[in-house]
């Protein structure tokens, strides 16, 4: 999962050089026109995109590392 994916490079790189299946999530619905863009100029296929509407608390999952 990559939390923060904006146009999904990381995602998309790993896809293609790994054969990952990964979730881009981003809070940000103006990146995803773009991460369509990289992904189809890099022969990767999208699923589906998620677009989170409110931040994401993470605070307690990093205290329990």
């Amino acid at each position: 999962m990559e939390v923060g994916c904006g146009w999904g490079l990381l995602s998309i790189y790993c896809a293609k050089n790994f054969q990952a299946q990964l979730t881009g999530v981003d809070a940000d619905k103006n990146v995803f026109p773009f991460l369509k863009l990289h992904a189809k100029a890099n022969g990767v296929k999208i699923k589906r995109i998620i677009h989170v509407l409110k931040t994401l608390n993470v605070t307690p999952l990093l205290t329990r590392i």
